[in-house]
């Protein structure tokens, strides 16, 4: 497939462009530039739309919020301006200092601004509540970068920041009741021998990829965890502009040239000749784009279980699906050596969908408890909770509000960001964990919640004491057990320094054991239960 030039849009302006944006809604291109006026194009005849000076700097990033269609715009005279059709001004907001970069987290509904030597998350609040679009109060500041914070992209629940100070940084975000907060998980200090100007999100179905363009006339390629794959060094000038065109799988870079380079993300070889020749007058400066594909193929795997009843691999997906994997008896022997002598039609795939984002928690329940079937109840970051037949692959029962008489997403709203999710083999019930500092306790059917039990804290895991049914759960880094029937906390354990990431009951030996991010694992006396009629231990 090969790209060509739709029309040239000349003499826009007398100065500089500094910025651009899409609102794909209204198709509609806009263009910021170094005086602070903000332009908006139709895209499909590049007729002007609107124009407006409201800010005093340099425009350095125009933003786009899909689900309330408004445009964040954002300028190193400390002003964040949010607007809506017809370049009518929603909120300004004084942010105190230059803003030079920003993305929306989606996951946790943060707005992200990169300044000089800090990095600040505001909370998004687009009926402004608080009286702005962005929650000031809640910001929360990180200052690891020691100049310009250049470049903001966000995947999921991590921010990934790249600076004039030479760092490509990889942040997670954790929320409490009280507060969200971020967390440096990879610090690269010398990513480049120069600023970094650029920072790109390539998103395949093979891997996920980041891409860094540099002052020092490199390109790096990074893994997903901040490692160095390969430097690109083909090119004869700074780094100004980076763009991942999905329908061709390829880069556009520029480097203060009159037409782009244009890579093979996967192979890092120049493919340029697949676009037509430019006939530019001036050297190409910035380029900007959406880096993210959205296809069901394209996956990454979050979560996933084995079913020992049905023989059946169950992962969860970050785009939603649940793909099952069915190993054929033929090949439950050895590995061979060679494996090209493996037929790939022996392992059968099924697809289950029935979740909108990331499937983050897995559970079965088989004929061991009582069933006549097999179940996969799951959770994920659409707050849904489904519970599916595994024998005939089919959506059952999801978790609905009987109050809101319409369909809608709040009426199979479970709650905020299921975590992980159990069977409670001596109640008969499922148990989930949730972001929201909740656990909740379902009905065998999973649709009905009967008891909700208050953490105060994000709850990152859950097991069954086998021996007295107690639910021990993993909140941020401390272990609490509760009572199922009281819900009473009747024991905690603390020691962890970060959030513990993995829980399980050894009854054999009485303990608790549990990984965290702290690099630890520790091992807990498990909770004994008092028969107070006889004043016995259980």
């Amino acid at each position: 497939m090969a790209m060509q030039k739709h029309f040239s849009v000349r003499d826009c302006h007398q100065r500089s462009i500094t910025a651009l944006g899409y609102h794909s809604a209204r198709r509609e291109f806009l263009t910021g530039f170094e005086d602070g006026v903000i332009k908006w194009w139709d895209l499909d005849t590049g007729h002007l739309s609107q124009s407006a000076s409201e800010h005093s700097g340099m425009i350095t990033n125009l933003l786009y919020w899909a689900d309330t269609k408004l445009i964040f715009s954002s300028s190193n005279d400390g002003t964040l301006i949010v607007w809506t059709s017809g370049a009518v001004i929603v909120d300004k907001i004084m942010l105190g200092s230059a803003i030079f970069s920003m993305a929306i987290n989606f996951r946790r509904h943060l707005l992200v601004c990169g300044f000089k030597k800090r990095l600040t998350i505001y909370p998004l609040d687009e009926q402004k509540t608080c009286g702005h679009v962005i929650n000031l109060k809640k910001s929360f500041s990180d200052h690891q970068h020691t100049d310009i914070v250049s470049c903001i992209v966000s995947l999921d629940s991590q921010i990934y920041t790249a600076g004039y100070d030479r760092k490509f940084l990889i942040f997670d975000t954790y929320q409490t009741p009280e507060k969200i907060c971020l967390k440096v998980v990879q610090c690269n200090s010398r990513a480049h021998d120069a600023g970094i100007t650029h920072l790109l999100l390539i998103r395949e179905r093979e891997c996920t990829r980041f891409l860094t363009g540099s002052f020092d006339r490199t390109v790096g390629v990074w893994s997903q965890d901040g490692q160095i794959i390969q430097k690109l060094r083909q090119f004869t000038a700074e780094i100004t502009g980076m763009c991942y065109v999905a329908a061709v799988k390829a880069v556009w870079i520029t480097s203060c040239s009159s037409s782009p380079l244009v890579l093979d993300p996967r192979s890092g070889d120049v493919v340029s000749y697949i676009v037509f020749t430019f006939v530019i007058n001036k050297a190409v400066t910035l380029v900007t784009g959406k880096a993210v594909i959205e296809s069901r193929y394209f996956v990454h795997y979050v979560r996933s279980v084995f079913s020992d009843e049905t023989d059946l691999l169950i992962m969860g997906t970050e785009n939603g699906d649940i793909y099952l994997w069915e190993f054929d008896d033929s090949i439950s022997g050895p590995v061979p050596e060679d494996s090209s002598d493996v037929d790939e039609n022996q392992h059968l795939m099924k697809v289950l969908a029935g979740h909108f984002k990331a499937v983050t928690a897995l559970a079965v329940i088989g004929k061991e408890s009582g069933f006549s079937a097999v179940y996969l109840m799951s959770g994920g970051w659409d707050c849904r909770i489904c519970i599916w037949d595994l024998h005939s692959c089919s959506l059952i029962e999801t978790f609905s509000r009987p109050e809101i008489d319409h369909w809608s997403e709040q009426r199979e709203k479970a709650c905020d960001g299921v975590t992980t999710v159990v069977w409670h083999h001596l109640m008969d019930k499922w148990i989930t964990g949730s972001e929201d500092g909740t656990i909740r306790i379902w009905s065998a059917e999973g649709a009905l919640c009967e008891k909700i039990l208050h953490t105060k804290g994000v709850v990152t895991c859950i097991c069954i004491d086998q021996m007295n049914g107690c639910i021990a759960a993993g909140v941020q880094d401390a272990i609490r057990v509760y009572d199922p029937e009281s819900l009473l906390q009747v024991q905690c354990n603390t020691g962890h320094t970060d959030l513990i990431r993995s829980l399980i009951h050894i009854p054999e030996i009485k303990q608790y054991v549990t990984v965290s991010w702290d690099r630890t694992v520790r091992i807990w006396k498990a909770y004994h239960k008092v028969n107070k009629q006889n004043n016995s231990i259980a």
